[in-house]
């Protein structure tokens, strides 16, 4: 019925799934470095620290969002 289990002794299943668990999440952090270090170097993440002053709102979009 199955496959036994960690509990039933078996820990074939359990290492398997650990494994996977390890491979997806190393395969998800390369992929999402790997497009971070492509966006950085062509359209850049951040924005200049004048702009950052200002306030995104007027900068981007030309209007105020917030008063002061």
């Amino acid at each position: 019925m199955g496959t036994a289990g960690l509990v039933a002794g078996n820990a074939r299943f359990f290492i398997n799934q650990v494994l996977a668990v390890a491979v997806v999440g190393g395969y998800s952090y390369g992929s999402s470095w790997l497009i971070g270090l492509v966006l950085d170097q062509t359209m850049g993440l951040r924005v200049g620290d004048e702009e950052e002053s200002l306030g995104l709102d007027r900068e981007l979009h030309g209007e105020v969002g917030y008063s002061q």
